[in-house]
């Protein structure tokens, strides 16, 4: 599950590299290999199917526009 935004793919490295259940090789590892929710966000994010890992919550295929019915409340507002 997702907890922080990060500004940058390095902040996001150095926190992996520096904190809790360090990744010691994260200034060189692809971010998607760091945790198995980075794995979902970058398929996700690059259009990458995620059948061969069978996640109990696929992602939905169209992208937030292919959400059918409702959506969480939070979305209902333009910025």
């Amino acid at each position: 599950h997702f907890h922080n935004f990060f500004d940058s793919i390095d902040i996001l490295r150095t926190k992996y590299k520096t904190y809790g259940h360090s990744v010691g090789d994260a200034d060189f590892k692809p971010v998607a290999k760091f945790h198995h929710d980075l794995d979902r966000g970058v398929r996700c994010i690059m259009g990458r199917p995620d059948d061969d890992i069978r996640p109990a919550f696929p992602y939905n295929r169209g992208g937030f526009e292919g959400i059918e019915g409702r959506r969480p409340i939070i979305f209902a507002r333009e910025l």
